[in-house]
């Protein structure tokens, strides 16, 4: 079975985020998770003690997800009135992005964050050595034979400028710090 893939950046800025729970009003941009939100209001009981109300936009992206998710559920197309087509996620990356800061508005794009997506594409071009080089070589007959140490150092040599998996560890851990 062949299906589309769909993607989508959730940017909208509601009265309830996920941000809030941390416990303060101080607002801080969108939550990862906040557009679940939208399908399944937790976060509205979660902080009744804010006396918070959903605003006439949050009704508004409320009734666009459950749309989007409903028409998906049922046709494999994720659609909502008012809305432009929702193409599928190929080769130029798009994706419909829900919302801008405060305004429910929808739009289809393409190349999210390309600079920092370039970044990735290329240290990962850099550390990615095939698996041949690295372990062993692979005969026409799909059988494997364990190359020496001095061929596995000769393999990797070619590729200087590869990172070397701790270096690709600490970056991990870094970006999973912020």
């Amino acid at each position: 079975m062949e299906s589309n893939i769909y993607s989508y950046v959730f940017a909208y800025e509601g009265t309830f985020s996920a941000t809030l729970q941390n416990g303060g009003p101080r607002k801080l941009g969108v939550s990862h998770g906040d557009d679940i939100n939208y399908l399944f209001p937790f976060l509205n009981s979660q902080l009744a003690d804010l006396q918070l109300f959903n605003t006439i936009e949050d009704d508004t992206m409320i009734h666009i997800m459950t749309e989007m998710i409903g028409t998906f559920v049922k046709a494999g197309v994720p659609s909502a009135q008012l809305t432009p087509d929702w193409r599928p996620y190929q080769e130029d990356f798009r994706f419909m992005r829900l919302g801008m800061e405060r305004s429910p508005d929808i739009s289809m794009e393409s190349y999210f964050l390309p600079i920092r997506m370039d970044f990735w594409y290329r240290l990962m071009g850099n550390v990615s050595v095939p698996r041949e080089q690295l372990f062993f070589e692979l005969y026409e007959d799909d059988t494997a034979e364990d190359v020496t140490k001095e061929d596995s150092t000769n393999a990797i040599s070619g590729h200087s400028e590869c990172i070397s998996f701790q270096y690709i560890i600490l970056l991990y851990a870094i970006c999973l710090l912020f």
